[in-house]
C-alpha cells in the first residue's frame, strides 16, 4: 500500500462512518518488533508499536489514522497466524501436513512465536464483537502463544508422520531480507473483558484444529479403499511393493512408498490414489522434464533386427499398418509432451490438422512449431472442450503413455468417446506390466492395465477394437487402435465381457510375481555391490529405480542410446558398451525379455565385462 493507496483507504473509511457503518480493519502483530514480553491490547494504542518492516509500516499507520477519520466509528482487530482445517486450503497447518504426507522436510523456527486463530473462529468473533457494539483496538487470538516448531512437531503426531521429519531452525537460518519479529504474544484482556457474557464463543485449541484437519484427510482418503476405474469396493492388498523405493515418469527417484492393489470387479491392478499419491504426484509434474537423459531427444525402440527408431515412428507405422488413414483429418494428441508424435505424424500426413493438448504449458511453444499444428492447450484432457481452430469433433485421438496417469479413466475414455466423430479412431499407447515388472515403479502410473481390462474398458466406453499388440508393435508396451461406435443408449446397454474369476486370480499372480521379480533384482544387485562397485545398464526406470537403491555402489551407467552416452546422470557418467572397462559388473535392470536380447548382443562382444541380468538368480 502506498501513500496514494493509504490516503484511498482513509477516504473510503470515511464515507462509510458518515453513512453510520462501522469500518472493520484487519490489523497484524507485525506491527509490533517482537523484543516485548508480551503485547496487551488494553495499552494506549501505538505505545508499543515497532514495526521491523514495510508491511508492519503500513498496518500501524492505518491503526494510527483510522480512529481519528471515523471518529471512533471502527474496530481494529489485531490478528496473529489466521489457519483453517480444510485439506489443500495452504494455510499452516495444512501446509505442513502436505510436506509431511509427501514425505518432505518440513523446516520450523524455534525462536517463531505467534499467536493463532482460526478463520471460522475469527468470523464468529467478529460478529459477536459487532453485535456487541465493540469500537477501538483489540488483539484477537487463540489463548497461548506457540513458535512454530512446536506446531511442526503437533502435525506431525496427529498425522502419525515421523517426527524426524520435523527440522527444527532458527528464522535467521532462513536468510531473508524481509525481517519479521521473532516472539510475538498478544495479550487479550480487552477481548476477554468483552466477550465474557457470551460463554457460546470459544477458540479451538491447535491441538483439536490439527485433529480437525487429520480427519478430514483421512476421509479423503477413505476413496483409496475403493477401485479409481469402476468405483467398487473392497481393494484386494498386493503386498511387497510399498517396501521398494519408486521413480517419477520422467525418471527421477523418490522418497515415496505406496501400495498396490487389484480390483475384485474390473480386474484393473492399481496404486491407491489417496491424498498423499495426489500431492506427490502433483510435485513430479510440477518439475517434470522429459527425456532429460538424452536433452529431450525422445527414446529410441531397439528393433529386434537391429538398428533403433524413434517410438513415436515405430508406433505410427504399426498404426498405419492397421488403418488407412485420409490424406486429410483431425487429430489432437492428450499428454504430447514436446510433440514427439505429432512431429512423426505430421510427416506421414502433412494435410492432417493437429493440436496438442498437455498438462502445463512448458512445451507449448516447441509444439506450435510443428507443420500442421493449430492449437496447444495446457489444460490436458480438459482442453478438448475449448478447441476452436479444429472445429467440431475430431477424426483420430492419441494418447501415448497418458492414460495410466489418469485417476479417472473410465471417464477419461468416455470424455474421449465424445469428442470423436462416429467412426474415428483412438491410438492409446501404455505399459504392460506383465512384461516389464519395471512400470510398477512408477509412482505417478496409478493405472497398470492388462491386454484383457484394457480391452474391456474400451467397448464399456463405446470403443470397437480393431487391433491390440501385445509387445508386438512396441516391446513391452500394448498398443491399441481403437474406433467410435454409436452407443446403443441406457435402454441397451453393450455387452460386456466382464472377468471371470480365473482373470481376477491370473491378473493377481502377474502383479505378485512382478514384485516378486523386483524384490529379486534388488537382492542380487545388492550381493554385487558388495563385492565391488558396479556399473548399472539403462537411463530410464529400471536404472534410475536400482542407482538410487544401491547409492554410492554405483559407479556409472551404461546406455546403447546415443544421445545419452557422454553425459551425466545423478553424478555419474553414461558410457558407451564399449567403454566399460574389462573385469567390471554391469547389471541389467531390465525387462527379463529385453535384458536378454542385450546379453545376446553384447556378451560376445565385450567378454571380459560380467555382465548380471537383474532377477536371473
Amino acid at each position: 500500500m502506498d501513500v496514494r493507496q493509504l490516503r484511498q483507504f482513509l477516504h473510503l473509511a470515511e464515507a462509510l462512518s458518515r453513512l453510520g457503518l462501522t469500518v472493520v480493519w484487519f490489523s497484524s502483530d507485525y506491527v509490533f518488533d517482537g523484543l516485548a514480553e508480551a503485547y496487551p491490547d488494553d495499552a494506549p494504542d501505538d505505545a508499543m508499536t515497532t514495526p521491523l518492516n514495510e508491511y508492519g509500516r503500513q498496518k500501524a499507520e492505518v491503526e494510527r489514522l483510522l480512529p481519528e477519520v471515523c471518529q471512533g466509528n471502527c474496530l481494529i482487530l489485531r490478528l496473529g497466524k489466521v489457519y483453517g482445517t480444510t485439506p489443500g486450503d495452504g494455510s499452516l497447518l495444512d501446509e505442513m501436513a502436505t510436506l509431511l504426507l509427501a514425505g518432505r522436510e518440513v523446516r520450523a523456527g524455534r525462536d517463531q512465536i505467534f499467536c493463532q486463530i482460526h478463520v471460522e473462529d475469527l468470523a464468529a468473533a467478529v460478529l459477536a464483537l459487532q453485535a456487541a457494539g465493540a469500537r477501538g483496538l483489540f488483539n484477537l487470538c487463540a489463548p497461548g502463544a506457540r513458535s512454530r516448531l512446536d506446531i511442526a512437531r503437533l502435525v506431525a503426531r496427529t498425522f502419525g508422520a515421523p517426527e524426524g521429519l520435523v527440522r527444527a531452525i532458527s528464522l535467521d537460518d532462513l536468510g531473508e531480507r524481509f525481517q519479521r519479529p521473532k516472539r510475538v504474544v498478544l495479550e487479550t484482556r480487552r477481548l476477554a473483558a468483552m466477550l465474557a457474557d457470551m460463554p457460546g464463543l470459544c477458540f479451538r485449541p491447535l491441538e483439536q484444529a490439527a485433529q480437525e484437519l487429520a480427519d478430514a484427510y483421512a476421509a479423503r482418503g477413505r476413496v483409496a479403499e475403493l477401485c479409481h476405474v469402476c468405483g467398487a469396493e473392497g481393494l484386494l492388498p498386493l503386498p511387497g511393493l510399498d517396501g521398494l523405493g519408486l521413480v517419477s515418469s520422467d525418471c527421477r527417484p523418490l522418497d515415496f512408498r505406496c501400495q498396490l492393489a487389484l480390483c475384485p470387479a474390473c480386474g484393473v491392478v492399481q496404486k491407491r490414489v489417496d491424498e498423499t499419491w495426489r500431492v506427490v504426484v502433483a510435485r513430479i509434474y510440477d518439475e517434470y522434464c522429459i527425456y532429460h537423459q538424452s536433452g529431450g531427444q525422445e527414446q529410441p525402440v531397439f528393433l529386434a533386427g537391429g538398428g533403433a527408431c524413434a517410438r513415436s515412428d515405430r508406433l505410427l507405422d504399426w498404426a498405419l499398418e492397421q488403418a488407412d488413414l485420409p490424406e486429410q483429418g483431425r487429430l489432437a494428441d492428450v499428454g504430447c509432451g514436446n510433440g514427439g508424435f505429432l512431429r512423426a505424424f505430421a510427416e506421414r500426413r502433412p494435410g492432417w490438422r493437429l493440436c496438442g493438448l498437455e498438462w502445463g504449458g512448458r512445451h507449448q511453444e516447441a509444439v506450435l512449431d510443428i507443420p500442421g499444428v493449430a492449437e496447444f492447450s495446457p489444460e490436458g484432457l480438459a482442453g478438448l472442450d475449448d478447441l476452436t481452430n479444429l472445429g467440431g469433433r475430431l477424426d483420430a485421438l492419441v494418447l501415448v503413455h497418458a492414460l495410466e496417469h489418469l485417476p479417472e479413466p473410465r471417464a477419461a475414455l468416455a470424455r474421449l468417446h465424445d469428442s470423436l466423430e462416429p467412426g474415428g479412431l483412438l491410438l492409446v499407447l501404455v505399459p504392460d506390466h506383465a512384461s516389464n515388472p519395471f512400470d510398477l515403479l512408477i509412482a505417478d502410473h496409478c493405472t497398470h492395465f492388462s491386454a484383457g481390462s484394457l480391452r474391456r474398458e474400451l467397448v464399456r466406453a463405446g470403443f470397437a477394437v480393431e487391433a491390440l499388440a501385445e509387445g508386438t508393435a512396441i516391446a513391452k508396451e500394448l498398443a491399441v487402435l481403437a474406433r467410435r461406435v454409436e452407443r446403443a443408449g441406457p435402454a441397451a446397454p453393450p455387452v460386456l465381457d466382464m472377468p471371470s474369476t480365473t482373470d481376477i486370480a491370473e491378473a493377481r499372480q502377474r502383479a505378485e510375481q512382478g514384485v516378486g521379480f523386483l524384490g529379486a533384482v534388488l537382492v542380487q544387485a545388492r550381493a554385487a555391490a558388495r563385492q565391488a562397485p558396479v556399473g548399472v545398464f539403462g537411463t530410464s526406470i529400471g536404472g534410475v529405480w536400482l542407482a538410487a537403491q544401491l547409492g554410492p555402489a554405483v559407479a556409472f551407467f551404461v546406455d546403447e542410446d546415443e544421445d545419452r552416452v557422454g553425459r551425466e546422470l545423478m553424478g555419474l557418467p553414461v558410457l558407451a558398451p564399449g567403454q566399460v572397462a574389462a573385469g567390471a559388473t554391469v547389471i541389467l535392470p531390465l525387462a527379463p525379455a529385453v535384458a536378454q536380447a542385450v546379453l545376446r548382443r553384447f556378451a560376445p562382444r565385450f567378454p571380459g565385462v560380467r555382465w548380471l541380468v537383474g532377477g536371473s538368480g
